[in-house]
């Protein structure tokens, strides 16, 4: 894996107030044979590697995080709800659509992308649940949200920004955090075939769908967070699914053209030298991003630290 050595800041001012930082990477498709490797990829929708992606986050809007709006949870009187399964879940469904449906109309809106770009920013990253593509296990999410995100596509074209569309929640939950839809004790995305399959082809529907679009949609994070200190099971299956996910987006047309969405991968809560030789470009692979999350408030020790241990 062969990193550029330029960190560009994601600063996540939206909804975590944490730093996610992308590492540029090279890459293409796997495997590739030595004779394709003089092929490269289309121009990308932005220049990653010499200059910075300056965005934010837009959490708690098509995914519903209760520390980002507690008034959604707590306006239900019901201790039960913790995240958007059970939002849907321990509702009358009118009711809970009401509700999502209004937030969805008001907590993210034109002059608030307007104050992102003219703050100097250059990219919001969009997270979204798998639900808004697929509840065909009888999953109690409400579905609307597609909609959102294609006039948050057109705002950002109107407006000169790029988006990472980020899929925020998989089925079974990639970590087990109420922010992936389901809060669990232990996640359960990768014990299951048919979890990652469900996911592998929400990735081709989103790749397909934005391909054409990468005057604003210039990359696909195929999956938030995964686990990984949970265990080699969940690290090995992420590790699958990034070269999965890398055909997928990198290759959108069901053919051996290259698309120009980059691929953003987590770093599965692993140090970043775990990831060296990963994707390596010498072996082909190019438009691939690895996506660090770094988390300054969320405890006491985070917060006590300095300016210069931050």
């Amino acid at each position: 894996m062969k990193m550029w050595n330029t960190h560009s800041l994601f600063t996540a001012a939206v909804a975590a107030f944490g730093i996610l930082s992308f590492t540029s990477l090279h890459a293409s498709a796997a495997p590739i044979e030595a004779a394709n490797l003089t092929k490269r990829a289309p121009a990308w929708g932005f220049p990653y590697g010499s200059t910075k992606i300056r965005g934010v986050n837009l959490g708690g809007w098509l995914v519903l995080e209760p520390w980002i709006t507690p008034s959604l949870f707590e306006g239900t009187g019901n201790s039960a709800i913790i995240d958007e399964w059970t939002f849907g879940q321990y509702q009358n469904y009118n009711t809970a659509h009401g509700k999502l449906v209004n937030h969805w109309n008001t907590f993210i809106t034109y002059n608030d992308l307007a104050a992102i770009k003219a703050a100097g920013l250059n990219h919001v990253r969009l997270p979204i649940g798998y639900w808004a593509w697929d509840i065909s296990r009888g999953e109690p999410y409400h579905q609307g949200q597609l909609p959102y995100l294609n006039q948050a596509i057109s705002w950002c074209r109107t407006l000169g920004l790029k988006m990472i569309i980020d899929l925020h929640g998989a089925p079974g939950s990639q970590n087990g955090f109420d922010n992936s839809g389901q809060k669990k004790s232990y996640p359960l995305w990768h014990t299951s075939s048919d979890n990652i399959a469900r996911t592998n082809a929400i990735i081709k529907t989103l790749a397909s769908t934005y391909s054409s679009q990468t005057d604003v949609v210039t990359g696909i994070a195929p999956l938030n967070e995964p686990a990984g200190f949970f265990g080699n099971d969940v690290v090995a299956a992420a590790r699958q699914f990034w070269y999965d996910s890398y055909g997928n987006i990198r290759y959108p047309y069901g053919t051996s053209q290259q698309g120009a969405i980059v691929e953003f991968i987590s770093d599965a809560f692993q140090p970043l030298s775990y990831w060296n030789n990963f994707m390596p470009w010498q072996n082909g692979f190019e438009g691939v991003i690895m996506d660090t999350h770094y988390y300054g408030v969320f405890s006491q020790a985070e917060v006590s630290r300095s300016w210069d241990q931050q």
